[in-house]
């Protein structure tokens, strides 16, 4: 059936430019990306698109709402529209109408700086048009203070704006998160950030945090990359203030971090991919259609590097290292290898010589979570039920066998 969809979906791309990394043969995605168009109202020290605007036109409403259609129709449950800036599209409003009118689906996103959501006669339109309240926004905040934002976004004048795009969308009663990207401008204060959106944004219950990817203007401003060094005590004290407070808190696949750098909170990014590979079809726009990719050893021998130490991790399998150009820029900075020792998660030691024995190391996993199971002694078999368990469980853990310590 999975293979059949696969099937089905390439009707969405055809006659498209295709960039992609092979994926898992059985995977179905059902959310796709609509790159409606690069244009856009700022210009994010970070940005990924702005020196590949060509790969983005404005995408003709015709065949924004054919692509909506046919992937709805093959089986896809969910649309993403990403830019650019949707918001500067005047037309918006009708391509939501329309995406609700089609069956099969489940929700909508827009992807956003909500500069223009401020402007109450173009939101109320948005809203309008959102008749069976299926809409959403993730929202683009990079910091809580205005001279901080402004100079990440390279836009004076839109901080505030940006504030009460976020108030009209929490006031029309529609669901809503926030990206944030980390940047050398913003990460000392990724704590107080954090209980910015707990105090004036409550209803905001959703958060993605991202290392910026190394490509367009993040190749042009290396300053922006901060060494993991100097990020990790942020980055934990806000993950953990997060985590307490109930936050859904995400790792954004383009925008990870390795492993080591995030003790405690390893699923973050296991979870991001593995959801991507399995939910995302891809970004499409009007001519070019881009895989999902974090997911594939192809993408990951291509954008980026491992430590010859790192074969000394406890998580090396599960890690993917990480981008080229940090290494070119900090060398080895802040990366160390996991030991038994050093793994802050939920740890343990068993022996599986018989099937109480995989019973009772199943019952010790922490949910959602990254376990790490010391095997003191075992036979072939009953590991080989306890691996087969933990794929059924879609539990977390890496198997260490006592001899390898």
């Amino acid at each position: 059936m999975k293979n059949d969809a696969r099937q089905k979906i390439k009707k969405v791309i055809a006659g498209k430019t295709r960039e992609f990394f092979d994926r898992k043969a059985d995977s179905a995605p059902k959310i796709l990306y609509v790159n409606l168009g690069a244009e856009c109202n700022q210009n994010c020290n970070f940005c990924l698109i702005k020196g590949n605007e060509h790969k983005f036109p404005l995408m003709d409403i015709r065949e924004a709402k054919r692509v909506i259609r046919d992937f709805l129709g093959a089986g896809g449950e969910d649309i993403m529209f990403t830019g650019g800036e949707p918001t500067l599209r005047r037309d918006l409003p009708e391509i939501v109408d329309y995406t609700e009118k089609q069956k099969n689906l489940n929700t909508i996103s827009i992807i956003t700086n909500a500069v223009r959501m401020a402007d109450k006669y173009y939101a109320g339109k948005i809203f309008e048009a959102d008749k069976k309240h299926k809409l959403g926004f993730s929202v683009s905040l990079h910091s809580d203070d205005q001279r901080i934002s402004e100079k990440i976004t390279a836009s004076k004048g839109t901080f505030k704006k940006t504030v009460e795009g976020m108030q009209n969308i929490v006031k029309n009663g529609r669901r809503m998160s926030v990206y944030h990207a980390i940047t050398n401008e913003n990460f000392r204060h990724l704590p107080r950030f954090c209980a910015f959106l707990k105090k004036d944004f409550p209803e905001i219950r959703s958060i993605t945090l991202a290392y910026p990817f190394p490509q367009g203007n993040a190749l042009l401003n290396k300053w922006i990359y901060v060494p993991f060094s100097s990020l990790k005590p942020s980055l934990i004290e806000a993950l953990s203030f997060l985590d307490e407070n109930g936050y859904d808190t995400n790792i954004a696949a383009c925008g990870q971090f390795p492993l080591c750098v995030i003790p405690g909170f390893e699923e973050k990014v296991l979870q991001s991919l593995a959801f991507g590979e399995e939910r995302i079809s891809g970004v499409v726009g009007q001519d070019v259609f881009h895989e999902f990719e974090w997911g594939s050893k192809a993408a990951v021998d291509f954008y980026k590097n491992k430590h010859s130490n790192c074969r000394k991790c406890i998580l090396s399998n599960y890690c993917q290292g990480f981008w080229k150009e940090y290494i070119e820029l900090f060398d080895f900075d802040g990366l160390k290898p996991v030991t038994v020792v050093s793994f802050m998660g939920n740890k343990f030691k068993v022996r599986l010589r018989s099937t109480s024995d995989v019973e009772d190391a199943a019952s010790r996993l922490a949910e959602g979570k990254l376990n790490a199971i010391i095997l003191s002694d075992y036979e072939d078999e009953y590991l080989k039920d306890l691996i087969r368990l933990l794929k059924e469980k879609n539990a977390l853990a890496t198997i260490i066998k006592s001899k390898n310590l």
